[in-house]
């Protein structure tokens, strides 16, 4: 029967309009949904030290390209991904904003937004490859909602809010948004670009056959060489944002299989040789980013050694994995920052072999019905591609699964999701298509009306570092981590509130950490610093003065537990028999050993440097050796830092050195009022109007 809508081409076809609105629905709903991020700060999970705390990337000067395009800061090579803070940096400085954090944040939305409009089109072309019904208004109308199904579900998903709610995730949407980019060019590239396109001639049927016969006989060299050129371009960006694009390729080979149906000519001959040479140049950047990103990760002191994490435990953890991400998918509560990786009787318990038999039995379905339902074993396929580099066979770091990881990888279940939907309404045996559409579009919005709520909720768990690390415990009550994270800064909100009560509940969980990890090296230092914060009784000192020798025998690269270490010394002086001299002379050779165990420690050689300046006691100061440490501390610097200029102007000043004092002082004055600091600004002059006229000033340290 000939299709209305082409015998009549003024009759208004309702798919190609919402082919069109549907993007804009898209956009709605991910900016609604993740809106909550932009009211957010930095967390102490390493935005604190890579983005807040970092002036490395904070400009365009041939210095800081070098520093962006050579670190491997946080254990990865990311020059892209700097290179886009440095803009929000710019446009910041520039006022178009006035809080830093918002646009950090707001552009990780417009990426994640950009993303899942890019999942849509993808999605329409998969779905369209797959189809094979001749009628057009039971494929396009169909097509159209499942792919809009397919970006939804990728997009407003409580398991998205980790990527974009995090500033320090940007690359995770920076790469994504490039790798969909250079996904979409290769399809486009494909058989001129719409492998199975909607058929015009009234013999239906007959057309899709050609059109089917004609997708398969085009061979690699159909792909024109702009969009694949294109496509590589854009690949090699997105390896410069993160290198967990490097599956691209793979995933491509994988779509070739199906729904592209191109691992065969017509005559049945394999092309599998031909379709890998075309991805030879893909293949090459992939090999390369991965090489590096291992290199960024060992540099790094991430990477476990097969005598730290045997194979054994790689493979459990490889099998959770696995199931983690599709049971989060379908059930996506309890998520949080950090599941870190258990105990190894934990990690090799009884529920590992119910979670590595369903993950075997779920494989070897999709194999063994490959050719009835090709959908399932090519999203598998794309799934553990995708999830390869981090299942643990490369571990690096202490989380056993992440949120985060499922951002690429639980793409294939939300284009798998979306094909039903499009088969939902495109087949129904006897059913009206308005029914089937109403019916789907019912439980199609419940769906997403439920994720939506519960991302603006998991979106919220990310506005502060408190937030965080209260849902971090929720959702993993063991994890060591957490709780010193969410004690730190309980911590510092009892400093700051004079709370007694907060402060006793953060050392609680400073100790259920090291319960649970007696090597935790920051739990033992935190524990020891926040005793000594509390104002402590002589108990209370002698705990941290132990937690601090364990931290430091842990980890003598710990140069601020050395630090806190020598303020317990002079205060357990008092409190033991009010010898003040011997207290001070004990916390100068800590704070020797600290320098001599770390060199590069800028606070912990100023902190050597000022107490032998200003020590009250005569016998104990030392200005000669104050200006030595004072010096390797700014140099350390280039001389660029006010406050470490200012502990050198003063220990100068004590050794006599006043022409040296007032030049460390002046230079110090400048770069405060150039970096608009203006207290610091004041005290650099009036240290240089007192060394000017020959005094110093001892003040107790």
């Amino acid at each position: 029967m000939p299709n209305p809508h082409m015998a009549n081409p003024r009759v208004p076809n309702p798919a190609s309009r919402l082919r069109w609105l549907a993007p804009v629905l898209i956009l709605g709903a991910v900016l609604t949904a993740f809106e909550p991020a932009l009211e957010g700060g930095f967390v102490n999970w390493d935005d604190d030290k890579l983005i807040e705390q970092n002036a490395s990337f904070r400009g365009f000067s041939p210095e800081h390209l070098r520093w962006m395009f050579t670190t491997n800061a946080g254990g990865h090579w990311q020059p892209l991904t700097w290179l886009s803070y440095a803009v929000d940096d710019a446009l910041h400085r520039a006022g178009l904003w006035s809080l830093e954090a918002f646009g950090f944040h707001l552009t990780n939305v417009l990426l994640h937004t950009v993303s899942a409009v890019l999942v849509y089109f993808i999605a329409r072309r998969l779905i369209r490859a797959a189809s094979s019904g001749p009628s057009r208004d039971l494929r396009s109308l169909p097509l159209v909602a499942g792919a809009a199904v397919a970006a939804l579900l990728f997009a407003v998903h409580p398991l998205r809010a980790e990527s974009v709610a995090w500033v320090t995730e940007r690359r995770d949407v920076l790469c994504m948004a490039l790798l969909l980019g250079s996904t979409l060019c290769w399809l486009r590239g494909v058989a001129g670009g719409d492998a199975g396109a909607p058929v015009s001639s009234a013999d239906g049927h007959a057309s899709a056959l050609v059109c089917e016969r004609a997708r398969r006989d085009a061979g690699p060299e159909a792909i024109s060489l702009p969009w694949r050129l294109a496509a590589l371009g854009l690949f090699v960006l997105a390896l410069m944002a993160k290198a967990s694009a490097m599956v691209l390729p793979a995933a491509l080979l994988v779509m070739d299989a199906y729904p592209l149906r191109r691992w065969r000519d017509a005559q049945g001959r394999p092309r599998l040789r031909r379709l890998l040479l075309e991805k030879t140049p893909m293949w090459l950047a992939a090999a390369a980013a991965a090489g590096v990103a291992w290199a960024a990760q060992r540099g790094a002191g991430a990477a476990y050694t097969l005598a730290e994490y045997p194979l054994t435990l790689r493979l459990a953890q490889a099998c959770r994995g696995l199931a983690f991400y599709v049971y989060k998918t379908v059930v996506p509560v309890g998520l949080g920052p950090l599941i870190q990786i258990p105990s190894h009787d934990e990690l090799l318990g009884w529920t590992l072999w119910p979670t590595a038999t369903l993950v075997a039995l779920v494989g070897v379905a999709a194999w063994r019905g490959r050719r009835r339902h090709p959908w399932a074993a090519a999203g598998l396929a794309v799934y553990v591609l995708s999830l390869a580099p981090v299942l643990g066979f490369f571990q690096s770091g202490p989380q056993l699964v992440a949120d985060r990881y499922s951002y690429l990888a639980c793409l294939p279940l939300a284009l798998i999701a979306g094909g039903g939907a499009a088969r939902a309404l495109g087949t129904g045996a006897g059913v009206p298509l308005t029914a089937r559409a109403g019916a789907t579009l019912l439980v199609g919005a419940a769906v997403l009306a439920g994720l939506h709520a519960l991302t603006v909720r998991q979106t919220e768990h990310w506005l502060d570092s408190l937030s965080l690390w209260r849902q971090a415990i929720r959702a993993c009550p063991t994890s060591s981590i957490a709780h010193v994270q969410y004690a730190n800064e309980l911590a510092h909100h009892a400093l700051g509130l004079r709370d007694v009560e907060a402060m006793h509940i953060a050392l609680d969980h400073y100790r259920y950490a090291l319960s649970r990890n007696p090597k935790d090296v920051v739990a033992w230092h935190y524990l020891g610093r926040g005793l000594l914060l509390s104002e402590p009784d002589l108990k209370g000192l002698n705990e941290a003065r132990d937690a601090l020798h364990r931290a430091i025998a842990l980890d003598p690269r710990r140069a601020e537990a050395f630090g806190d270490l020598a303020d317990v010394y002079r205060k357990l002086a008092l409190y033991e028999d009010g010898d003040a001299v011997a207290g001070a002379r004990r916390a100068l050779d800590v704070l020797r050993e600290g320098v001599e165990a770390n060199p590069q420690s800028v606070p912990l050689l100023s902190q050597l440097a000022t107490m032998l300046t200003r020590n009250p006691d005569p016998s104990l100061r030392n200005a000669e050796e104050a200006v030595r440490w004072a010096r390797q501390a700014s140099a350390l610097l280039s001389d660029e830092n006010p406050e470490a200029l200012l502990t050198l102007a003063e220990a100068c000043a004590e050794a006599g050195r006043l022409e040296e004092a007032v030049a460390a002082a002046r230079r110090a004055g400048e770069l405060a009022e150039r970096r608009s600091r203006l207290r610091l600004a004041a005290e650099a002059a009036r240290r240089m109007e007192l060394y000017t006229a020959g005094k110093t000033d001892h003040a107790s340290p």
